[in-house]
């Protein structure tokens, strides 16, 4: 089944629960992230791409973001090396687990446990040190070419709250770009 993206000029006369559809093919589940994209939408001019909308949420909604609503929105991406019964379809191809012409069969097998161990270990302390979940953009590396980037994440000391969060979020919406993309190519 293929999934696409409605028309993002159509995207004002949109139900609810479209606009939602259409936004959960780029962004992992918030309710935050949801209610401030779909009042965006409602209330300005239309976007001229799918981009432009993603640009306007990282310019001008993400600004006004109270520390808690971004949490909550960083939050709502699953963590690197978690179980596949708790991703998305898109997180699923992302982080290795499957590519688009993987079976169901094969996709059930995981190809790297002791990276994933390692990746719920660097989670953990993350969330310790920082508040939040690691987002990173993947951009297709495999999974244990990101531990070392996570470890020095966790571990450097002059990462701070406000610059991981920020990082976290570009890398959030740099990941909606390429979700984009890969839509619209399909």
């Amino acid at each position: 089944m293929s999934v696409a993206l409605p028309e993002v000029s159509s995207i004002a006369s949109l139900s609810s629960g479209d606009v939602e559809s259409a936004l959960s093919l780029i962004f992992e589940r918030s309710e935050t992230l949801f209610q401030l994209l779909s009042n965006h939408v409602r209330h300005s001019q239309p976007p001229l791409s799918w981009y432009a909308l993603v640009d306007d949420f990282q310019t001008k909604l993400l600004p006004q973001c109270k520390w808690e609503q971004k949490v909550e929105i960083i939050n709502a991406h699953p963590r690197l090396g978690e179980p596949k019964k708790v991703l998305s379809a898109m997180s699923l191809k992302e982080q290795g687990y499957v590519s688009s012409a993987t079976s169901d069969a094969a996709a059930t097998q995981d190809p790297d446990e002791q990276v994933n161990a390692k990746l719920m270990q660097l989670n953990g302390q993350y969330e310790a040190r920082f508040g939040f979940k690691f987002v990173i953009f993947v951009a297709g590396r495999p999974r244990r070419e990101i531990v070392p980037i996570f470890a020095d994440a966790v571990q450097d000391p002059n990462r701070t709250k406000e610059n991981e969060m920020a990082r976290g979020l570009r890398d959030m919406c740099d990941i909606g770009r390429d979700r984009i993309k890969k839509l619209l190519l399909s």
